[in-house]
């Protein structure tokens, strides 16, 4: 963030602090290693260290995965047909993860970076 001269904004963005504060606020100049935002006419202007911002605007959660059908038939001296369905969907978000695959389901939430608890 050191290299960063300036930033700023025309209309409201959402910062998200590592305290799990979201501030949506205009961000008006950088000074002394600071984002001066401007929250609304009633609170003015306040300061936000560069060190307790998590992410500026981070893209939303989404939802990913596949559906599988499948069919055989097999004929002969005997006769055997069958079907299967099956599934797998995904969502990640910086606090957790959620990830499901027929027929298992696994939820992880991440305290840290680096140290998570899961559970399937």
């Amino acid at each position: 963030m050191a290299k960063i001269k300036d930033v700023t904004s025309t209309s409201p963005v959402e910062i998200h602090l590592k305290d799990g504060e979201v501030l949506k606020v205009q961000i008006k100049s950088i000074e002394d290693g600071k984002l001066l935002i401007e929250q609304s006419n009633q609170r003015g202007a306040l300061f936000v260290e560069w060190t307790d911002v998590e992410s500026i605007n981070p893209p939303p959660s989404k939802w990913t995965g596949n559906i599988t059908v499948e069919t055989n038939d097999h004929t002969g001296n005997t006769h055997i047909s069958g079907a299967s369905i099956s599934f797998d969907a995904s969502r990640r978000t910086v606090a957790d993860r959620i990830q499901a695959q027929t027929p298992v389901l696994n939820y992880d939430s991440f305290f840290t970076k680096k140290f998570y608890g899961c559970l399937e």
